[in-house]
C-alpha cells in the first residue's frame, strides 16, 4: 500500500509541471441515476435491489467538489460519498471519502482513498486510474479502459479492472472486472436528452457476471 501511495503522490508532483488548461467559469450540476443494481469494481455491492444514486458537484478552474450516494429501494443498503478533485492537463488527482453505514458491530463505516487518473483525448481514447485506500482498508485497484465509437454512433466502453497484489479485494493478484458498456441519449427536445446506459460485467476472480442498466437525470 505504501508503495502505491508514494507512486500516486510522485505522479501528482511530476505532472504539476504540465501546462494547465482550466475553465474560468464556475459550474454546478445536480441530478440522480436510477439503476437496476449497484455493481462497483466487479462486486454486486448493493444486492439485487434497484438503486437511486443522487449526486451533485461544483467545479471552478482546476478544482471540483462533489457528493454522491446510493440507496437501495427494496433493501437497507445506503452509501454517501464525498470527493475533491484537482485536474491538470489530461490527469486528475482525487481524494475520496466513502461512507457505508451498517448495523454490524466492528465493521468500519468510513473509508478514505486517493486516486490518480488519466483521461485521453479524441485521438487517444484511453483512460485509466490507480486507486489506493489508506484508511480502514489497504486495497489497491487499477482500472484501464478504452472508448469506442461504433458505426451506429453509440458510445462504448471496454474496461479491465484488477488488483496487482493481495489485498482486501482478493487474496492474490486478480482480475476483478471485465466490462462492456453502451451509452445512448434519448432525445426529448433540441436542447434536452436523457442518457441511458447498460453494462455487462464479469468478475473472473469469483466467477460471477452481472447485467446493469440505468437512466440519468442531471441538470
Amino acid at each position: 500500500m505504501q508503495k502505491a501511495i508514494q507512486f500516486i503522490f510522485a505522479g501528482f508532483l511530476f505532472l504539476q509541471s504540465f501546462n494547465l488548461g482550466a475553465q474560468d467559469k464556475a459550474e454546478f450540476s445536480i441530478g440522480a441515476d436510477l439503476v437496476n443494481r449497484y455493481v462497483w469494481r466487479g462486486t454486486n455491492t448493493g444486492g439485487k435491489s434497484f438503486h437511486i444514486q443522487p449526486g451533485a458537484n461544483y467545479s471552478y478552474k482546476n478544482i471540483e467538489l462533489g457528493a454522491w450516494g446510493s440507496y437501495g429501494i427494496s433493501n437497507d443498503y445506503k452509501e454517501y460519498d464525498f470527493y475533491a478533485t484537482y485536474s491538470f492537463s489530461n490527469f486528475a488527482f482525487t481524494f475520496y471519502d466513502y461512507n457505508c453505514p451498517t448495523d454490524e458491530p466492528g465493521v468500519p463505516v468510513t473509508y478514505l482513498e486517493l486516486t490518480l487518473s488519466y483521461e485521453g483525448n479524441g485521438k487517444i481514447p484511453v483512460y485509466g486510474n490507480i486507486n489506493q485506500y489508506f484508511y480502514n482498508d489497504d486495497g489497491t485497484y487499477i482500472d484501464l479502459g478504452v472508448k469506442i465509437n461504433s458505426r451506429h454512433k453509440l458510445p462504448m466502453d471496454l474496461n479491465l479492472g484488477f488488483t496487482p497484489w493481495e489485498s482486501s479485494y482478493a487474496d492474490k493478484t486478480a482480475i476483478l472486472n471485465v466490462s462492456y458498456t453502451i451509452s445512448y441519449e434519448i432525445p426529448v427536445s433540441k436542447e434536452f436528452t436523457i442518457p441511458v446506459f447498460s453494462s455487462l460485467i464479469v468478475n473472473p476472480d469469483v466467477e460471477k457476471a452481472y447485467f446493469a442498466a440505468g437512466i440519468s437525470f442531471y441538470l
